[in-house]
């Protein structure tokens, strides 16, 4: 059994029909009836012996195109979002680089002693109390270098 473009075309409704449901969409639906198309033409010269239900053919072979099309836009916007997430952390890593090196002149330009009580207290977690029976100071002194440090670190990165 021989099928040409007449035998094809007898098939067009069901086609069209079938196309409408799987894309939702009349624009693609003829997209995808023509894509059908060729492909069934270019397959169907090479097939030995034909298939005998042509129709059945043409809907398998419609549906496994529209599949395949569905993964590539699937597989294209996982790439688009996956570029996206690396862009977007990128430009997050590169913006704090940049802070860091801000932060890093603004602490070389702070004193030994106010790089030490702040060290100490808020990285180290120690009390007050304790800095300033090292540091022979206050608590209260201990507070507001702490305060003082904070601003001029502020200050000298954001101009605040």
């Amino acid at each position: 059994m021989t099928h040409d473009k007449a035998s094809l075309s007898a098939h067009e409704h069901d086609l069209l029909g079938y196309a409408r449901r799987l894309t939702r969409n009349e624009a693609d639906a003829r997209d995808l009836v023509q894509d059908t198309w060729l492909h069934s033409l270019e397959a169907l010269e090479k097939m030995d012996p034909p298939p005998e239900n042509l129709r059945a053919w043409l809907l398998v072979s419609m549906r496994n195109h529209w599949f395949n099309v569905l993964r590539h836009h699937k597989v294209r916007a996982n790439a688009r979002a996956e570029l996206a997430s690396r862009e977007a952390f990128d430009a997050g890593l590169c913006e704090s680089r940049v802070v860091y090196a801000q932060f890093v002149r603004a602490w070389d330009t702070l004193p030994p002693q106010a790089q030490s009580i702040a060290t100490q207290c808020l990285l180290d977690g120690e009390s007050q109390e304790d800095v300033s029976r090292q540091f022979g100071i206050t608590a209260n002194g201990v507070a507001s270098s702490i305060h003082r440090t904070r601003e001029q670190l502020r200050h000298a990165m954001f101009g605040a």
